[in-house]
């Protein structure tokens, strides 16, 4: 079972289940609403738009196999369908590497080129928001995939020239409108990552490679005018996978880019703040206890980075609030000390992070996609609370 897709929107939590999108009373976990779809979810949008609508690519049928060519808005705050439509291609995705992407205008959906045969050939697709009228059936003239992120602009990854193996990749906007692209940056690489779309930050490969992760972030002008660079191949845990297209480590803001770094075995992770536009690292924040520590970032606005610290041999997890202006740690929310292997939260959270984490009113939410962990004895969905 494949079940992405995690929100919160006022007091609902909406997540991806088997066959369906179903949202819960965020403070008793009682189920609100389901809509049931023909199949698994293959991606569903990160992000939400103003009012509180998402979209989710689905499989056509019940078999794993099914391909991924159908799609849906859900409107998470009422519960229900605002939408669906089966994609027209003769394309058959089955999911690797497909990401969904809303903004207050467009809902998204693309995938890359994987091999050499046609079931593996990229593909994308555009739609307005409210009424599911198409705005593009096919990536942009001259490129083979697209891959697409949402917040405030739908940021489109394209490969324009090359093969999967590696080649010409760009990034620029396509027009909610007309879908018409206009591109902001161009990279040769083996794969090239949207790290964050407001402001824009990518993740590059430059290859040849064996590693399918990035070499190094770059942050991005709104013009498309390369500002900052930093090396992240061996010191951070970006969260940039192959077929993982959401870099669930990185989180910015106007000024600042926030990155989780990796140490040495039984050492915590840290977390390091750095000018946006200069790439000057700003400040670093550490757990303060000896025992090992995973960081994860949750949420990041101007006031500074809400951060989920998972639980260890020895301690239980914690969510903080790291100051924007120099990383001085306020204490949000504290688990019992109970040592990793009994703590609820065990195994819920990696460095993929591929559904955000969410954190209001005292409580986290964290959700598992649940493909292919099955030895993993972890819940899908888990709502942790101290109040």
């Amino acid at each position: 079972m494949s079940a992405p897709g995690a929100w919160l929107s006022g007091t609902t939590y909406a997540t991806g289940v088997s066959d369906a999108v179903t949202g819960y009373d965020a403070a008793t976990g009682r189920v609100r609403w389901s809509v049931p779809l023909d199949g698994d979810i293959c991606g569903a949008s990160p992000t939400q738009s103003a009012n509180g609508l998402v979209a989710v690519a689905y499989r056509s049928g019940k078999e794993p196999k099914s391909p991924c060519t159908r799609f849906a808005v859900i409107d998470i705050a009422r519960g229900g369908v605002v939408w669906r439509t089966a994609l027209k291609t003769s394309l058959r995705p089955l999911g690797l590497g497909l990401t969904v992407a809303v903004t207050d205008q467009v809902a998204a959906v693309g995938w890359p080129t994987m091999g050499d045969e046609a079931a593996a050939a990229g593909g994308s697709f555009g739609f307005r928001l409210s009424t599911g009228k198409p705005v593009w059936t096919a990536p942009a003239q001259g490129c083979s995939g697209e891959e697409h992120k949402g917040g405030k602009a739908l940021v489109t990854h394209a490969l324009c020239g090359g093969d999967w193996k590696g080649g010409t990749h760009r990034v620029g906007h396509r027009d909610p409108s007309t879908g018409k692209a206009k591109w902001l940056y161009t990279a040769y690489a083996t794969d090239l990552w949207i790290a964050s779309a407001d402001p824009l930050v990518v993740g590059v490969n430059p290859g040849p490679s064996d590693a399918y992760a990035p070499d190094r972030l770059v942050s991005l002008s709104p013009q498309g005018r390369a500002r900052a660079t930093w090396k992240v191949k061996e010191t951070h845990a970006t969260g940039c996978e192959n077929y993982q297209r959401r870099c669930g480590g990185v989180l910015a803001t106007r000024d600042t880019l926030y990155l989780v770094a990796t140490h040495d075995a039984g050492e915590s992770d840290s977390l390091e703040a750095f000018d946006i536009a200069t790439g000057r690292r700003k400040w670093s924040f550490s757990p303060p206890e000896k025992s090992w520590r995973n960081l994860s970032p949750v949420r990041a606005d101007s006031g500074g980075l809400t951060v989920y610290m998972q639980p260890s041999s020895m301690r239980g997890s914690k969510v903080l609030h790291l100051s924007a202006a120099d990383g001085e740690a306020t204490r949000l929310m504290e688990m019992p000390d109970q040592g990793i292997h009994t703590a609820p939260d065990k195994e819920m959270v990696d460095a993929a992070m591929e559904d955000p984490l969410h954190y209001a009113d005292q409580r986290l939410f964290l959700h598992r996609r649940g493909q292919f962990n099955y030895a993993i004895e972890a819940p899908m969905t888990l709502v942790l609370t101290t109040r």
